[in-house]
């Protein structure tokens, strides 16, 4: 991927200069609620986005984040009550704990704290009677280095105010936070309208809205900055803000919209605390507050509001900022969130299932994560990938396609699978979705075929070019029955082995660092997936197959059958020798042999069976 003119910008002081420390770079977790043991998330770049389907614990991996700095607990996002006690859940009697490093300077050294959940007496002053001299079993603390979590050894000397007094702990960060849910981020309005309950007051839809209207006399009167009396002056939690300028340009961008001005306030007039915004827009001078605005612009108005008044070197954790907002906005939001980055040296961590918030970023910024249904544990699929390459383990991680799915390594792979089809199952065509995934045959073997097998998804197949088939591969290989299912089921150096020689050089990724019996079950499962869903193209590749199968040129071994097409279409468009032929037009000269073929040509033929047996339809 190419840098935009921000995003290098952004690389060049993150990686050269101390704009951005101290930093994060990295949260490991050696046990954590569903997360895999051991973990590791690398926040190698200033913006990272999470992306898994629900339930892979992407909130729970934001809020453990926001909890890292000097002073915060996770205990206010996860804590145990009598109807979900934690020690007594699904991990019983786990000692919940995260490690992180950041960088304090460039000289290459990196601090690493860690925070355990332990269990020490209520402290606050207000705590209920009945919590009393109990035990709170959520207080989590910092605490020393611990050799059996990897944690690496404490310099002997020097970086004396950066640790504790005894030297057995670096002192945790110190960072500003910013927390916004986006799922949960409700207008004063709204939380009243759509949220609070009915009670004495209010028993019905009809008297909340009487109690609306009376309110907003107050709420008009503290938007235009004029004084309260004294009953309603102790609602209002904070005096009308105009945004400047810059903030209402901004969000005038990311919406769309031809906004004027925008004010703010925060207050309980309506019981609980929430926010009231006014709109006016340009020209008309037309003003609505949040109650008539979409819930996208009161989204819009908190983030840049609440990103542009962070102090310097913030971090800033956004828990799925699309909602509500379309493909074109999301865009915009990003490049916002990418200029205040830059400006101010800001770290930002969101999850998101947004491909047009994806697609603005650099491969180093995305995490995939999934759900392995075998050891029921969240894992790491991909440490660094194209946005492509993430929805592409996002769409196939979840219940299954309800169309079928084939993944291709090119965009030739599927135009030939198209033209088997066109031949011989067209209406199979029309339901088959044909996926040409980015990164290659190796890619596709380590992350995503993995990625299917662990879900159980069927109705999906993986068709590899013809080199990529090992040249020891036979018939032979039996992975359900018989001598090699027998190695299969309890022999992993065998099994490994049998992957090699049988399915491909590349092994898949078994998400796991755990013990031999745990991988020996897992790779069995690949196998089996693998031997009903992995299939070759003839031939060693696509462009020597169409080129013998159209009789256009001799398989020959060594050949550069790259050149061979620049070749043809130079000579078929008659171009100029300093005329460049481009990828495009080789793939056009490309697709028009492959319609040429005949309806019996065994090119075609051979695809359309490798396709059938591979796919469940």
């Amino acid at each position: 991927m190419v840098l935009t003119q921000t995003q290098a910008s952004i690389e060049s002081k993150f990686s050269n200069g101390g704009d951005f420390v101290p930093y994060i770079e990295e949260i490991r977790f050696p046990m954590y609620k569903s997360l895999e043991d051991g973990l590791t998330l690398r926040l190698n770049w200033p913006i990272v986005a999470l992306i898994g389907p629900n339930g892979t614990n992407k909130s729970s991996v934001l809020q453990a984040i926001s909890a890292a700095p000097e002073g915060r607990s996770l205990a206010q996002f996860w804590f145990s009550t009598a109807v979900d006690d934690i020690d007594r859940g699904v991990r019983d009697g786990a000692t919940h704990r995260f490690v992180y490093k950041y960088r304090f300077d460039n000289s290459g050294t990196s601090a690493e704290c860690r925070k355990y959940r332990g269990s020490k007496q209520y402290r606050a002053a207000d705590v209920p009677k009945a919590l009393r001299g109990k035990r709170d079993p959520d207080y989590w603390e910092p605490t020393k280095r611990v050799a059996r979590d990897g944690m690496a050894e404490i310099p002997a000397t020097g970086f004396d105010s950066l640790l504790s007094k005894n030297r057995d702990r670096w002192n945790q960060i110190k960072k500003n936070v910013v927390y916004l849910d986006f799922r949960s981020e409700l207008s004063a309005f709204d939380k009243y309208i759509h949220h609070q309950s009915f009670n004495h007051w209010t028993p019905d839809a009809t008297q909340k809205r009487y109690k609306a209207v009376l309110q907003s006399k107050w709420i008009a009167k503290a938007l235009e900055g004029l004084p309260l009396p004294k009953g309603q002056a102790g609602q209002l939690i904070e005096q009308v803000r105009d945004l400047a300028q810059p903030e209402v340009e901004t969000v005038a961008k990311i919406l769309g919209k031809p906004i004027e001005s925008i004010a703010m306030i925060e207050h309980r007039f309506f019981g609980p605390t929430g926010y009231t915004m006014r709109l006016r827009l340009e020209a008309t001078g037309a003003a609505y507050s949040e109650a008539h605005a979409g819930s996208g612009e009161y989204a819009v108005v908190r983030l840049v509001d609440a990103i542009r008044r962070a102090p310097q070197r913030s971090l800033i954790l956004l828990d799925e900022p699309e909602v509500s907002l379309h493909p074109g906005a999301q865009a915009e939001l990003l490049r916002f969130i990418e200029s205040e980055v830059r400006k101010h040296g800001h770290q930002v961590v969101m999850s998101t299932h947004s491909p047009s918030l994806a697609a603005g970023l650099p491969p180093q910024a995305i995490k995939v994560l999934g759900f392995d249904t075998n050891r029921q544990r969240v894992v790491l699929l991909a440490d660094g990938c194209s946005p492509t390459e993430a929805f592409a383990h996002l769409g196939h991680t979840t219940a299954g396609p309800t169309r079928p799915r084939l993944i291709v390594e090119d965009e030739l792979a599927a135009e030939m699978v198209r033209a088997s089809l066109r031949r011989h199952a067209t209406t199979k065509l029309d339901t088959l979705e044909i996926v040409p995934f980015p990164g290659g045959a190796d890619g596709i073997v380590k992350n995503v075929l993995s990625t299917l097998a662990l879900a159980g998804v069927q109705k999906a197949g993986i068709l590899l070019d013809g080199d990529q088939l090992p040249t020891t591969a036979s018939t032979a290989c039996d992975v359900k029955s018989g001598a090699d299912a027998a190695k299969a089921a309890s022999d992993l150096d065998g099994l490994k082995r049998i992957w090699a020689e049988q399915f491909h050089k590349t092994p898949p990724n078994l998400h796991s660092n755990s013990g031999g019996g745990t991988n020996v079950k897992t790779l069995h499962l690949f196998l089996l997936w693998a031997d009903d869903h992995l299939g070759f193209f003839p031939g060693r590749t696509p462009e020597e197959a169409i080129a013998t199968a159209a009789n256009l040129a001799r398989a020959e071994p060594g050949r550069d059958w790259k050149a061979f097409w620049v070749d043809k279409v130079k000579s078929d468009l008659h171009l100029t020798a300093n005329e460049v032929v481009t990828a495009e037009q080789i793939l056009q000269s490309q697709q028009a042999e492959v319609a040429g073929l005949p309806a019996d040509s065994s090119l075609l033929k051979e695809i359309h069976e490798t396709v059938g047996r591979i796919l469940d339809w």
